[in-house]
């Protein structure tokens, strides 16, 4: 599959993709990515590093609706952003 350009969410898959030098955006809903297990020091060499190989981080922001019919259509955003004809990896943490 050829892809010139893939949002998706996870730290871990967006350096994969960004190994494999495709572009893709990154969206965190914490200020910055890994936030919940390392420190601020960690998580600012971690964003540097994605950024290296091509990824975009979009922090502060929450996926608001996915609208797909057998395949996601757009993705919504927290900032009114609209993302459409995506592929999406979705990777979240369940909340109790």
């Amino acid at each position: 599959m050829s892809l010139d350009k893939l949002y998706l969410g996870g730290a871990e898959f967006a350096d994969e993709i960004g190994n494999k030098g495709k572009k893709m955006t990154l969206v965190e809903l914490l200020p910055c990515c890994l936030k919940l297990n390392f420190d601020e020091d960690f998580c600012a060499l971690t964003g540097e590093e994605l950024k290296r190989k091509g990824v975009e981080i979009i922090t502060n922001t929450r996926v608001t609706k996915i609208e797909d019919s057998g395949k996601v259509e757009s993705v919504n955003f927290s900032t009114r952003q609209e993302i459409q004809q995506v592929y999406l990896y979705k990777c979240n943490r369940l909340q109790k």
